[in-house]
Order: C-alpha cells, then structure tokens, then sequence
C-alpha cells in the first residue's frame, strides 16, 4: 500500500502548482522546476506520516526487494547472467538484495529525480490539452539552467552530508548518497540542455544532438562526457559563449 500512495503522490501533488503557474507569466521550465519541489515536499511529509504510523517507506521497500529476489533467484537465465547459478536458492536471494539494496539506500533521490520527470511531463501535457487559447510555451529541456545559488545550496548540502559521514552519524551516509545522486543527475541534465542550446543556436538539425545523446547515455565513458559537460556549463556558463 505505501508504494501505491507514494505513486499516486509522485502524479497528483505537482498538479496544483503546475495549474498555478500556467495561469501566470511564469517560465515554463521554472513552473517545472517549482511543480517537483512542490511534489518532493509533499512526499516528504506522506513519509512522516507514515514513519509516525509506524509503516516505514524503507520497511515496505525492503520487502518487495526481498519479493523481487525470491522471483529472480528462480530465474535461470538470471542467475546464471549474474554468475550465482551454482549458489543454493537462499544465498541467491541473499546475494540478489544485497545488489538492489543500493538502490533502497538511494531511494528517496530517485523519487526526486522521478518527481522531476513526472512534473516535466504533466506540464506539457497539460499545455496541450488544458491551455486551448492560451497559448503557453511547452517547457524545454534546452531552457534548464539553474543559477548559481541553486548549486551552491546542493554543494553546501552535500558537504553537510560529507561531515555527518565523517562524523558516524547514522543518517550521514545515506544523506551524502542521496545529494549526490540529485547532483548527478542534475548535471547530466544541465550536459544536455548545453548540447541542445548549442545546436539550437548554431542551427542544427535537432535530431543530431538527440541522437548524439541517445548514443552517449547508453554508455558509461557518454554519462560521463555529459556530465563534465554539465559541470563546464554550471562554471563557465559555457552556453553563454556561443
């Protein structure tokens, strides 16, 4: 029940404020960017919720991974892909949440980047089929550029995180994971947006860079490209130059 409430969250909470922003001369991938922290906060205080109530996100995801596990540990073609076909079925299930455990610690940063998604999403939808008149610009990844304040509250917050690492706290670890899963994220995002700018700007065929793009983020060395290419533009305001 908590993964269900947590998707009905992730679609009904940006809509309120991305409404609100159609309605205004507000930016379109700012009304976007407003309509996730909107939807984040508001799945943080279902978490709470849910922690007082004693039904814990963590427990509940923890339990479908140990689900998913039983069912992948009878897979042959799985096992034997991942090299555990020789284990017994119990050190296979065993071995199996210990690999999708990395993806509970990061969890509340994927639902982040989710809400981002889902948010950016709605938007356009919404201007295509509820704006009929209004005539209000589609959001764009090409127009994501967070300012420079944005990005020292994420560096602030990770080297909060870093310390709290540093200094065992229990919440540290997982806080430094989750913040860097964001920046990565974000980074990668700001990496297209460059390339796409860039070739808007030089007038080349949009599906040239889209292409570029599909190519490098299917390989590890291309998120990388991307996200370096993110970080010149954050430091150098490198779409500024062209």
């Amino acid at each position: 029940m908590t993964i269900e409430i947590i998707l009905m969250g992730l679609f009904l909470l940006p809509l309120g404020r991305l409404r609100r922003g159609l309605k205004g001369k507000e930016e379109a991938i700012k009304t976007v960017e407003y309509a996730t922290i909107f939807s984040i906060g508001g799945l943080a205080i279902i978490f709470m919720a849910m922690f007082f109530l004693g039904d814990t996100v963590g427990s509940q995801l923890h339990e479908e991974i140990v689900k998913l596990s039983k069912t992948l540990s009878t897979n042959e073609n799985f096992v034997k892909s991942i090299g555990i076909k020789d284990l017994s079925t119990e050190d296979r299930v065993d071995k199996i949440v210990k690999v999708y455990s990395v993806l509970e610690n990061i969890f509340p940063g994927i639902l982040c980047i989710v809400a981002a998604i889902i948010a950016y999403f709605e938007y356009n939808l919404m201007v295509r089929f509820a704006t009929k008149g209004e005539n209000r610009p589609f959001a764009f990844i090409m127009d994501f550029n967070l300012d420079s304040k944005t990005w020292i509250s994420f560096i602030i917050m990770y080297i909060i995180s870093f310390l709290m690492e540093l200094g065992n706290f229990p919440i540290g670890k997982l806080a430094t994971l989750n913040i860097n899963t964001i920046i990565e994220a974000m980074l990668i995002l700001q990496g297209m947006s460059c390339m796409l700018y860039v070739s808007y700007k030089k007038n080349i065929k949009k599906v040239i860079p889209l292409i570029l793009m599909a190519i490098l983020l299917v390989s590890g060395v291309g998120k990388i490209l991307i996200y370096f290419l993110g970080l010149i533009d954050v430091v150098f305001s490198l779409r500024e130059r062209v």
